[in-house]
């Protein structure tokens, strides 16, 4: 009898282990989709990542083309105020010099100039 209950206990231990042995084997199993959802779900996220990142070294070419013709339009833009600037400073100079001699032409009204040949 005692080698009958020896057996059963050794049954119902197998049988708890077996059980205990299946569930362990289930939560595993779990766990490895766990683990390959979050892989996925990582690996989505760095190509989102990487993509923005290409948008976001494009964008920023862009504006520093956009950045670079703005710089060189303003040095153009400089350039022809200097030049501007300066054909007005010889268009006063003529202006002076041509309302001199409108001035020395009134004073000459009527006096002959002789000069020699």
């Amino acid at each position: 009898m005692h080698l009958l209950i020896g057996q059963y206990i050794l049954f119902l231990t197998l049988f708890v282990f077996a059980e205990r042995s299946a569930d362990l084997e289930n939560t595993i199993s779990d766990l490895e989709n766990q683990l390959i959802e979050q892989e996925q779900e990582a690996n989505n996220v760095i190509s989102q990542w990487e993509a923005r990142f290409a948008e976001l070294q494009e964008e920023n070419a862009e504006m520093k083309a956009s950045l670079e013709d703005s710089f060189s339009h303003s040095k153009q833009l400089e350039m022809e105020k200097n030049s501007l600037e300066s054909l007005e400073a010889q268009l006063i100079e003529k202006e002076g010099a041509l309302i001199e001699a409108i001035k020395d032409s009134n004073e000459n009204k009527g006096k002959f100039v002789f000069f020699d040949i």
